[in-house]
């Protein structure tokens, strides 16, 4: 018995991969079959296939005001998902405008449900009107065929939790370009470190993650380019990335400083929650990578993003206002002045000249003389109001916040509702 002991403790220590195999400086190693391999990042993702729902709607019905450009966005978003990141076509699904309806949204949904497993990923993107039930706080999708105020005839984010949660997929990632409610996430911590053991662990363990464009604040349509304030910098996170892979926190992290750095809205992420999440993250794999790119995270830091042209142009709108409000300012000061001189000549005038007259024709002289006085002290009190209501007007006025509002009429950037421009709580007026 002794000497089995002694045997078998020989055979362990002159095994390295016994005392090694759990070392985070080793690939994990897989068995299957007899056969024991090692595992890289592209190994554990080849075995995966990759699914799109891409929903987006620009027209509405049920007087619902129609979007400019979510449909715009949505393309966008499904040519990089193929182009850049590899997804197959014939697994990128899109739902545009009529087609976006509450009945085929739910049967395609249903569809990923029933026919998803364990070795495929969905990503989920939806761009359009969200809207919140004052009276029950859920958030509610709507399909292009609703009903203003109608929740009956929107999608609650507890059906599109539902069947998320039903989905069997290794990883579901939902992108809701409208707002969608933060009551359905919990937190979960950017990594401070991204290493390709990182992403290969990630690949492997379950997902459900939410990135939504804003919380409970109106978000915009119009951004740049003929893009959403959100999805113009989600494609440009998407496109500019250089390394091999990318995640999603890795996406919020950027994604988060652009949109709330140009905007009145503040992206959020988080695990959708009451589903099969086990604090995985599904892999974007680059197809044409730069090799000598370093990702931000990887680099332990996230550099601030260089000044975007929307941020240039709200600093040179905002100096615009304030040079205005200095001039009006001014001119309302010199107008005031101005009339007061005009004034006291006119006064003069009628003291001195017009009584003084010793004839009809000098009396009419002056009196039409002190007339004319009269007359400037008027128009320069009127400049003066003017140009004072003005300079009130600039000094007090807010660019950043009237450029996230696009100029946009009043009933769609009501803040008494939730979503993209979520005027519809007062839609009925217009039935």
């Amino acid at each position: 018995m002794f000497f089995s002991i002694v045997i078998l403790f020989g055979v362990i220590i002159s095994t390295p991969e016994f005392l090694f195999a759990g070392s985070d400086n080793r690939d994990i190693k897989i068995s299957g079959e007899g056969a024991t391999y090692s595992t890289s990042v592209d190994e554990v993702l080849t075995q995966q296939t990759n699914y799109a729902l891409i929903i987006a709607i620009n027209k509405y019905k049920g007087k619902i005001p129609s979007l400019d450009t979510p449909v715009n966005d949505a393309r966008e978003i499904r040519n990089i998902l193929v182009n850049k990141y590899g997804f197959d076509p014939k697994n990128v699904m899109e739902l545009y405008d009529d087609e976006a309806n509450r009945a085929n949204i739910l049967h395609k949904l249903r569809d990923f449900a029933r026919d998803l497993g364990e070795h495929d990923n969905l990503i989920v993107y939806f761009a359009g009107h969200g809207q919140l039930d004052d009276v029950t706080g859920t958030g509610h999708w709507v399909p292009s065929d609703a009903i203003a105020n109608k929740f009956d005839t929107y999608i609650p984010n507890s059906t599109i939790r539902d069947y998320i949660q039903a989905i069997k997929a290794r990883h579901v990632y939902l992108i809701s370009d409208s707002c969608f409610s933060g009551s359905l996430m919990t937190e979960r911590a950017i990594p401070s470190e991204v290493s390709d053991r990182y992403y290969r662990e990630s690949a492997r363990r379950a997902s459900r993650q939410v990135l939504t464009s804003g919380g409970k604040e109106p978000v915009a349509d119009a951004g740049a380019e003929g893009h959403s304030i959100f999805a113009y910098y989600l494609i440009k996170v998407f496109q500019n990335h250089e390394t091999n892979y990318i995640v999603p926190s890795e996406i919020f992290s950027e994604l988060k400083l652009l949109v709330a750095g140009n905007s009145n809205q503040t992206p959020i992420q988080g695990p959708l929650r009451g589903t099969l999440d086990e604090g995985g993250e599904m892999v974007f794999r680059n197809q044409s990578p730069n090799p000598n790119a370093i990702s931000a995270s990887a680099a332990g830091s996230l550099n601030p993003p260089a000044p975007s042209s929307s941020s240039l142009s709200m600093k040179r709108t905002a100096k615009s206002y304030r040079t205005a409000a200095i001039t009006l300012t001014a001119v309302s000061g010199v107008s005031l002045i101005a009339g007061g001189a005009f004034y006291l000549l006119s006064d003069s005038v009628y003291k001195n000249d017009f009584q003084n007259a010793t004839t009809k024709s000098k009396a009419d002289s002056a009196k039409s003389k002190g007339k004319g006085y009269e007359i400037g002290a008027e128009a320069c009190g009127a400049i003066a109001i003017a140009a004072a209501g003005g300079a009130i007007y600039f000094w007090l006025a807010n660019p950043p916040k009237k450029h996230a509002e696009f100029d946009k009429p009043w009933y769609v950037v009501s803040p008494a509702s939730d979503g993209r421009y979520m005027g519809l709580m007062i839609q009925g007026v217009f039935k």
